[in-house]
């Protein structure tokens, strides 16, 4: 869990470099949308969280169909509430930038950044509960590739081919 979590940080400290070369309007734009971005993702993260707890549970005690209904259950409460959010957080994706003292162009980005993170966020719910599902259920090696894997293996050579050769 450790080796992971470093080679995931250590990935996105690396797109956070890529995007860099883009040049200061995009990543005032991304740090402006990222506080957005964390605020309204917490609930979802929450209820993963939860969900590896309650599954973990049922499966730990055997009952297998508890842990299956479960877990249907709360990925459907994560979706709902996670779509209940990305439309208010839509509604009011041109508030968070208007309130910081920077260039139009970066209040333009980080708008449309917001929108684009709250359009996916039920997605992103629905992704962090089957995380969370694999996870419980001991496939360590499983959530290492989707971690650590993805991360280098797709994420970091598309950031660093975009930022340089487009």
């Amino acid at each position: 869990a450790f080796i992971n979590e470093m080679l995931w940080s250590f990935g996105q400290t690396m797109l956070n470099q890529s995007m860099s070369l883009r040049g200061v309007e995009i990543v005032s734009a991304i740090n402006i949308s990222n506080t957005v971005n964390v605020l309204s993702k917490s609930c979802f993260l929450a209820i993963g969280v939860s969900l590896a707890i309650l599954v973990g549970n049922a499966l730990g005690a055997g009952d297998a169909e508890l842990a299956i209904d479960t877990d249907r259950k709360v990925m459907f409460i994560s979706f709902a509430i996670s779509a209940a959010i990305g439309i208010l957080v839509l509604c009011f994706a041109g508030f968070v930038p208007s309130l910081y003292n920077t260039e139009e162009s970066v209040k333009a980005m980080a708008t449309t950044f917001i929108r684009i993170t709250a359009a996916m966020m039920p997605m992103q719910a629905l992704i962090n509960a089957c995380y969370h599902t694999v996870k419980c259920g001991g496939r360590a090696i499983i959530t290492f590739l989707y971690d650590a894997g993805y991360t280098w293996i797709i994420c970091v050579p598309l950031a660093y081919c975009l930022a340089h050769f487009t």
